[in-house]
């Protein structure tokens, strides 16, 4: 099986490069991935779901038009 290598906030935010206090207000609106161990329990992230977050927010700048009217951010899938 293969290890879940769960992270606390703190490391989670540590890994992000974010603020813990961020990770807490916006892990919810931002659609981070978390695992309770119970219902009230504290946040844990998955290092994989968080590299997969990361991913999915990456944006590539189609810079193929030189005019900056031209420029498109392009969602990557």
């Amino acid at each position: 099986m293969e290890s879940l290598n769960l992270l606390n906030s703190q490391e989670a935010a540590d890994y992000l490069g974010v603020e813990l206090l961020w990770l807490q207000t916006h892990w919810k609106s931002e659609g981070i991935p978390t695992i309770r161990l119970s219902p009230r329990g504290h946040l844990h992230f998955r290092k994989s779901a968080l590299d997969e977050w990361v991913a999915s927010k990456e944006i590539v700048w189609d810079v193929s038009e030189r005019k900056k009217s031209k420029m498109r951010k392009v969602q990557l899938v």
